[in-house]
């Protein structure tokens, strides 16, 4: 099977106030080999460098994969968060 019949995977890194450990999970998340993929890296409104650390790291990303940055206006919660999430993907798994 070619990328072109594999549907397309989201990967959605979600987080809210994890500035310690952002860096490392946004970089793991963009090491990712599968293909076509969709990553979406989330802040749920943190008031901590977490989003800030987000988008630096994202913007220096010059890989294969379609990279969305998100952060919501407010914070949403768990529940809230994924189905916001769930909205805005765009991948069939």
């Amino acid at each position: 099977m070619t990328d072109q019949d594999r549907p397309l995977v989201t990967f959605a890194l979600f987080a809210y106030n994890q500035e310690r450990f952002i860096r490392e999970a946004v970089e793991g998340a963009l090491t990712q080999d599968d293909s076509p993929l969709e990553i979406i890296l989330s802040d749920d409104c943190s008031n901590d460098s977490t989003f800030e650390m987000i988008k630096d790291v994202a913007e220096t990303y010059s890989g294969t994969h379609r990279v969305l940055v998100n952060r919501n206006a407010v914070n949403l919660g768990i529940g809230g968060h994924v189905r916001n999430l769930g909205a805005i993907s765009n991948g069939k798994i």
